[in-house]
């Protein structure tokens, strides 16, 4: 690793989390000692399963509506820090905003961080190819980059806007620490908007 960064496109732009903020999550419970038993069973269905039930149950103990905030700080992370929480209203988490640049610079920090960095470097090395609800997770950086570790997310969590989002972040060969985001309005439907993250993480 050598600290630079390369970006491309509107890598400090907002954008929905959808379910990548569940690294976010992760996080939280591993600095905070919770990630023990059914936390931690729970937790490893939350990333590998991207398993929203999971999420819910686990939201508040993992910093809740301030887990942005959270890892601005433990990260220094700028890009995080002006979080006001889920645009959507307190526990909407897919609402809450970031930007690709920061999860970048997130994924990053949390890879070097000794309480953090081996659960989730492991974890998202373990993704199912079909999630929880039945959406098949093979797109974007994981089908540019088979053995990368990743986390990926969709949905449309926009307030009064017709849109589609699929971001896709991850580690790619244990050294680069990659965050692709996209916003589709008026939306496509959902195999399109990972068509289209997939033709970006091969560029």
């Amino acid at each position: 690793r050598t600290g630079q960064i390369t970006t491309a496109g509107a890598a400090t732009t907002h954008f929905p989390a959808e379910s990548t903020i569940k690294l976010l999550l992760a996080a939280h419970l591993l600095a905070a000692g919770e990630m023990t038993g059914d936390v931690a069973a729970a937790a490893h269905a939350m990333v590998v399963a991207s398993d929203d039930d999971a999420a819910n149950a686990l939201y508040e103990l993992a910093g809740g509506d301030g887990v942005g905030a959270w890892a601005a700080d433990r990260y220094g992370v700028p890009a995080l820090a002006a979080l006001a929480g889920p645009v959507n209203g307190p526990g909407q988490w897919g609402s809450l905003p970031v930007s690709a640049l920061g999860m970048a610079q997130f994924l990053a920090a949390a890879a070097d961080d000794p309480a953090v960095g081996p659960w989730l470097t492991a974890t998202m090395a373990q993704l199912e190819p079909i999630a929880a609800d039945g959406t098949d997770q093979r797109f974007g950086i994981k089908a540019a980059a088979p053995e990368a570790a990743v986390k990926q997310g969709w949905g449309g969590d926009v307030p009064g806007l017709d849109a589609e989002g699929t971001p896709s972040i991850g580690y790619v060969d244990g050294r680069y620490a990659v965050a692709i985001y996209t916003l589709h309005a008026p939306a496509v439907d959902q195999a399109g908007a990972q068509a289209m993250v997939t033709a970006q993480a091969r560029l």
